[in-house]
C-alpha cells in the first residue's frame, strides 16, 4: 500500500538536511528518499516545472513538493518533523480524492485540516501553528518490525 503526501508549497532539500536529522539517500536506480533515524523511507517524487520561457521543462532538484510512503515504511517521524520544523501542510491522496468528491466545498484549507487530522492526528491551532499529537518511540518504528 502506498500513500502520497502532496505538500502545500515546497520545502528546501538543503533546509531538511541542515535543520533536521532526516537525510536524503539515493537508491541504486538513482531514486531519492528521505530517511529517518528508524530506517523509514519516503520517496521524493521528482517535480517537473515549466521554464521561464514557457516552453522548456526542468526538474526542480532543490525543493520537495511530494512524498510517497511504500510498504512497511512508517511516515510518522518524517512527517512530524517536517510539520514541526517547517509548519508543513499537506493533503494525502485520499484527501485529494475527498476534495474532488466534495466539489461543493471549495475551502481547500478546511479540507487540508480534515485530512491532516484524519491521517496523523494533527490539529490546527491557527495558520502558523499545527499541534502534533504526543507520540512515543514505538509510534515511529517501521511497521514491519
Amino acid at each position: 500500500m502506498s500513500v502520497e503526501y502532496f505538500i502545500l508549497g515546497k520545502i528546501s532539500r538543503k533546509k531538511i538536511e541542515s535543520d533536521t536529522d532526516i537525510r536524503i539517500v539515493k537508491s541504486p536506480k538513482n531514486d531519492e528518499f528521505l530517511k529517518d533515524k528508524y530506517g523509514n523511507l519516503l520517496y521524493i517524487k521528482p517535480q517537473m516545472l515549466i521554464g521561464v520561457d514557457g516552453a522548456s521543462d526542468y526538474e526542480d532538484r532543490e525543493n520537495i513538493y511530494e512524498l510517497t510512503r511504500y510498504g512497511g515504511n512508517n511516515a510518522l517521524y518524517i512527517i512530524d518533523t517536517l510539520v514541526r520544523e517547517f509548519n508543513m501542510a499537506y493533503y494525502s491522496d485520499d484527501g485529494f480524492e475527498n476534495l474532488c468528491r466534495q466539489w461543493y466545498d471549495t475551502d481547500i484549507i478546511s479540507n487540508v485540516k480534515r485530512d491532516m487530522m484524519r491521517t496523523h492526528g494533527y490539529k490546527f491551532i491557527n495558520t502558523n501553528w499545527i499541534m502534533i499529537p504526543k507520540r512515543g518511540e514505538n509510534d515511529y518504528k517501521k511497521e514491519t518490525d
